[in-house]
């Protein structure tokens, strides 16, 4: 796209030139079935252009042309002086530049977009004009997003996250790191925790950090700040920082999340050398990119597609799918192998068009697949004949993994919801329903009845002589000695009946549908059942009796609970008063 003079090749055979034409038309195609558009602004004129694609993605007609100012007023404002910024810096260091932007659509809605340009000058120096591509990236962003929000929900269980996690208190002493990070930083635990950020030296630029605690304290959380670490031999990772203020015991501290991507931005560099222009393009996507003539021959295979599938260079020599074969592993989401007529790269050929095909690559001596997903389609040229089977694909490995990091802790947080369910609803000690309730039960269970034209009973039960067991023996005695009773009185009721404790030595049992002689029943069931057994504790086998008091509520006298509970305690306390260890049923 440069449109300088002393670019144009010179003396250029008929043959060479209808080549290099079918080459460049070519790749326009593979660009256009990649889904990028291509932009130029001649510099002197001050005019931006584009193609279709292009023009779509920055809410534009392909026919239309703005200025310079022009197009920037339809970036977003927040964005707007970062993108210049590049733009003017790419120009002013001769140097390409990369920026991810939203821009703003007819409809006022935003569209995310990842710009890369490229200046060009003239013999003295001068830019003269600038080339380059953008990618629509919104569904990227949002899958971001969402990810970056399910890592705040679940960001206490850090220990279990890939990532590296440390936590340290604002002066810069560390309080807890995760597994990750030890093992990619080569520290233990010990040398770590308790040292501080001066004493080890894992930032590579110290200052940084004291950076860091500004913009925090100004905005409350840094997301994927890109910084350099230093591992305990002083080797250089590259990693994307996330952090946020938490407050542990009373004290503001930094909860940091570290991911490393050093690997994945050497790949980019070796991925960002140009050759052509258009070709460089190609290059500069992340996803793999496969192009064949209708015959099967592969012409092109950018270096993404190459890694992806564990080959060598682009040899010279046009291989054929066939050819291709054997040197990888593809298979389904059953993890069966799939025959090559069901190759992506062959339904392609087949002229078949497909959006997200899930499959996996094992490379050739490796153990575990990674799941990638293909799109395919057929690029015609302009007078609409097929001209190239075309495939693109991405590694969801990061997709896959979160997604199942994603179920697993939300299977936890179900756990702990259960458990604090019981939590809030049972005694400690006992097991049983607690007071509130125990309460709330009777309180359903009588307008139960109230409504079926059944009754209700209730039975308040007490150890006798409880303080004794204590001051005799201790509180852990007297503990288990609670914790037996409430099994024996549980173990002597019907499994649609309820027990709580009430409080103390106090146990309250509620039993639908059943009258007063069903209730002196079981209460004398229980009554026998404690006194004929003794309760093995740490100090000594322990004989207890109980007192039970024996209320009802039925249609001809309906009461409420406090009423019903009242009633059970009067024929409590007047078993308590007759000697203990009997039953008493309230005269109603």
């Amino acid at each position: 796209m440069d449109d300088t003079a002393d670019h144009q090749p010179v003396n250029q055979s008929p043959s060479s030139r209808c080549a290099a034409h079918a080459s460049l038309e070519m790749l326009q195609f593979a660009v256009q079935a990649a889904d990028i558009g291509i932009w130029h602004w001649d510099l002197i004129n001050n005019r931006v252009n584009w193609d279709a694609r292009c023009g779509q993605l920055y809410g534009y007609r392909d026919d239309e042309a703005l200025s310079y100012e022009g197009f920037l007023k339809r970036i977003s404002p927040e964005d707007r002086q970062r993108v210049d910024d590049a733009v003017q810096g790419s120009l002013r260091e001769r140097t390409d530049y990369m920026v991810e932007m939203r821009i703003m659509q007819a409809d006022g809605s935003l569209r995310w977009v990842m710009g890369k340009g490229r200046g060009f000058y003239d013999g003295e120096g001068r830019p003269t004009s600038m080339s380059g591509i953008a990618m629509d990236i919104t569904e990227r962003k949002q899958t971001e997003e969402s990810l970056r929000e399910s890592e705040e929900k679940f960001s206490k269980a850090f220990q279990a996250a890939p990532s590296m996690f440390l936590i340290s208190t604002l002066e810069g002493r560390y309080l807890d790191v995760n597994e990750t990070l030890l093992s990619t930083l080569h520290y233990r635990r010990d040398e770590i925790v308790g040292s501080t950020v001066q004493e080890l030296g894992i930032w590579g630029d110290p200052a940084e950090r004291d950076r860091q605690i500004a913009i925090l304290q100004q905005k409350g959380t840094i997301r994927n700040l890109e910084l350099r670490l230093r591992d305990r031999y002083g080797r250089s990772i590259i990693g994307l920082v996330s952090t946020v203020l938490v407050t542990i015991r009373g004290q503001e501290c930094l909860l940091t999340l570290t991911r490393d991507v050093t690997e994945q931005k050497k790949a980019e560099q070796e991925r960002e050398r140009w050759r052509l222009q258009l070709e460089a393009v190609l290059e500069s996507i992340n996803e793999g990119v496969i192009i064949s003539d209708l015959e099967g021959r592969i012409l092109t295979m950018n270096r993404a597609a190459l890694g992806f599938h564990g080959l060598e260079a682009i040899r010279q020599a046009r291989q054929t799918l066939l050819e291709y074969h054997g040197q990888f592993e593809l298979l389904d989401t059953a993890g069966e192998p799939v025959p090559l007529e069901k190759w992506p790269l062959a339904r392609a050929l087949r002229k078949e068009q497909f959006v997200d095909y899930e499959m996996y690559v094992r490379r050739k001596g490796a153990t575990h697949p990674r799941p990638f997903c293909y799109n395919g389609t057929v690029a015609h040229d302009r007078e609409g004949k097929a001209m190239l089977a075309v495939l693109t694909m991405r590694d969801i490995s990061a997709q896959k993994r979160a997604e199942l990091e994603i179920v697993s802790l939300n299977r936890e947080l179900a756990a702990k919801a259960a458990e604090l369910e019981i939590k809030a609803t049972h005694d400690a000690l006992t097991g049983l329903w607690n007071h509130e309730e125990i309460i709330e039960i009777l309180n359903h269970e009588l307008a139960r009845a109230e409504r079926d034209g059944s009754c209700v009973s209730t039975i308040m039960a007490d150890i006798d002589f409880f303080k004794q067991v204590n001051d005799t023996y201790g509180h852990m005695s007297g503990d288990e000695v609670l914790r037996q009773t409430a099994q024996k009185i549980r173990s002597n009721v019907r499994s649609y009946d309820f027990v709580g404790r009430y409080g103390g030595e106090e146990f309250l049992l509620i039993l639908p549908e059943c009258n007063r002689t069903c209730a002196l029943s079981f209460a004398e069931r229980i009554r026998s059942g404690v006194d004929r057994s003794l309760i093995r504790t740490q100090e000594a086998d322990i004989s207890i009796t109980i007192s039970l008091g024996v209320a009802h509520s039925c249609r001809d006298g309906r009461l409420d609970a406090t009423t019903l509970i009242k009633i059970s305690d009067a024929a409590l306390y007047e078993a308590k008063r007759n000697g203990r260890n009997r039953v008493e049923a309230a005269l109603q």
